[in-house]
């Protein structure tokens, strides 16, 4: 079967209609962003559930929503890690905000992956650099309680845990349709 990766945030599977409605009242310009100190979503929730996919399309999205262009933004993918090479790269990035983004919108956009593999320094790192106001931050967890309260207090916390069967279910039956394949009927997801 073809076409099962969300290829929009409207196909992605939210962990409830709070997490949905907030995250569509970004990328529909309704609700200020960045705004007040924070520039960022740190997504937390389980393993598997969406959150790296999410913050590619998201970042797409926002963008398009900025600027009304069809182009993708330079995005910088970062994979976390416990040594001082994310740490540098942080002082690296810091640096690089200096200049003209390469987006039209004249935001920068970030991507920290699994950032409770940072060290307690990284994480107090990024959190300074989260203070930047031309930046444009998704950071994804597992592990909610790991992260630093002052970057939390960074970052607009989004939950990206397990949705509801029903939820799941619905989203089951558009990959089928987007196949040209009919559900089975009896579609129903185990306990």
């Amino acid at each position: 079967m073809k076409n099962t990766e969300p290829m929009s945030t409207n196909e992605i599977v939210y962990s409830n209609n709070k997490t949905e409605k907030f995250v569509k009242s970004i990328l529909h310009l309704k609700y200020p962003f960045p705004y007040n100190g924070k520039s960022s979503l740190l997504l937390y929730g389980t393993y598997g559930t969406g959150k790296t996919t999410f913050t590619k399309l998201f970042c797409n999205e926002f963008e398009m929503a900025l600027t009304k262009s069809k182009n993708n933004p330079f995005v910088n993918f970062v994979e976390c890690d416990n040594t001082d090479a994310s740490n540098h790269l942080i002082k690296k990035l810091e640096k690089q905000t200096k200049f003209i983004s390469l987006n039209e919108s004249n935001f920068h956009y970030y991507i920290f992956d699994e950032i409770d593999n940072l060290t307690e320094k990284g994480q107090k790192l990024l959190k300074t650099f989260l203070n930047k106001n031309n930046i444009i931050c998704l950071l994804t967890t597992n592990y909610i309680y790991q992260i630093d309260k002052g970057l939390q207090d960074r970052c607009h916390l989004v939950n990206f845990n397990m949705s509801s069967k029903s939820l799941i279910q619905n989203r089951i039956k558009d990959i089928f349709k987007k196949n040209n394949l009919k559900a089975p009927s009896n579609l129903k997801l185990n306990k």
